[in-house]
């Protein structure tokens, strides 16, 4: 997904994640993330494992971010 996002002009800034869980871990570290230049946030779901998006998608509709899932390790 780094790359998908790279090849769009567009700058990936990591976020972290929970090592046991894979799991964002806190919804409001996000609005430190959060620049005037900021298009999107990208929620991955990485080896099946799933989590509750809706405070993510919240603070992207706050700031008009985007918010993206992508499910295609879900299972």
């Amino acid at each position: 997904m780094v790359r998908v996002v790279k090849e769009h002009g567009l700058v990936p800034v990591p976020f972290d994640v929970d090592p046991r869980t894979m799991q964002p871990i806190d919804p409001e570290a996000l609005r430190k993330l959060i620049s005037p230049k900021t298009k999107a946030f990208l929620g991955a779901y990485v080896y099946g494992i799933r989590y509750d998006p809706l405070p993510y998608i919240s603070i992207c509709k706050e700031f008009n971010v985007d918010y993206i899932e992508d499910v295609a390790q879900t299972y």
